[in-house]
């Protein structure tokens, strides 16, 4: 994750932990993070989930793209290794 979970506030920078995410697209990025007081005041009827199996769904989808980039690079070394040795053995 780019921010830092201490780092993130609610959008009316509340100084209480964030409790839940909105999945409310007409609502901006910063609005969609709720703390306790903001859930209260939260008038739409978006499809909420908890801030903490959010961040767990980031990690995961991010060891994913680790892992797809790893492998990639890693037959990509295999091939160049390939080739380094049939250079060698030509020249």
């Amino acid at each position: 994750m780019i921010e830092k979970e201490e780092e993130l506030h609610c959008s009316l920078k509340h100084k209480i932990p964030i409790l839940m995410v909105a999945f409310d697209t007409t609502l901006k990025r910063n609005e969609r993070i709720l703390c306790c007081q903001c859930m209260e005041n939260l008038g739409s009827k978006a499809q909420l989930m908890s801030f903490k199996k959010f961040v767990v769904i980031i990690e995961e989808n991010q060891k994913l793209k680790y892992e797809s980039v790893e492998n990639v690079i890693m037959i990509r070394i295999k091939r160049i290794e390939e080739l380094n040795k049939i250079f060698f053995i030509k020249i």
